[in-house]
């Protein structure tokens, strides 16, 4: 047995019936037609918030490279600060060993006067106070 066209079964359909299935019909048509539209504008939505984010990386990539540059120009300069900081607590330490090493030689010395010893006493404690200051 065939199955009946869907001419056959609309022309046997009463005209009230024909007119309910047409109105059903272009009502889905017009439902497809307003899905498709909405489908066409969240595309169109979507390629623009998608070329606005695109640009929005590219200024943060600019921005993101300008900060590299930035810090590695800083930690260049904390480099060769940290290398004159190394060069000047090595100046001071050698300083600061010469100095004693004059104190005792002045100390070893005989025939000071009273204010003599008291000076050297005093630059002895100045000394030491700059070594407890000198970090390590």
């Amino acid at each position: 047995m065939e199955a009946p066209s869907s001419v056959a079964i609309f022309t046997a359909m009463d005209s009230e019936t024909r007119a309910a299935v047409t109105a059903l019909s272009d009502t889905m048509s017009a439902g497809f037609a307003r899905m498709d539209r909405y489908f066409e504008l969240s595309q169109q939505q979507f390629l623009e918030w998608r070329a606005e984010l695109r640009g929005e990386v590219g200024e943060l990539r600019s921005e993101v490279g300008e900060l590299r540059v930035r810090v590695d120009a800083l930690s260049e300069r904390v480099g060769r600060l940290e290398h004159e900081v190394a060069l000047l607590r090595d100046y001071v330490t050698r300083e600061i060993a010469e100095i004693r090493l004059e104190l005792r030689e002045l100390r070893g010395r005989s025939g000071h006067t009273d204010e003599l010893r008291r000076e050297i006493n005093e630059l002895a404690v100045r000394v030491e106070r700059l070594e407890r200051r000198q970090p390590d």
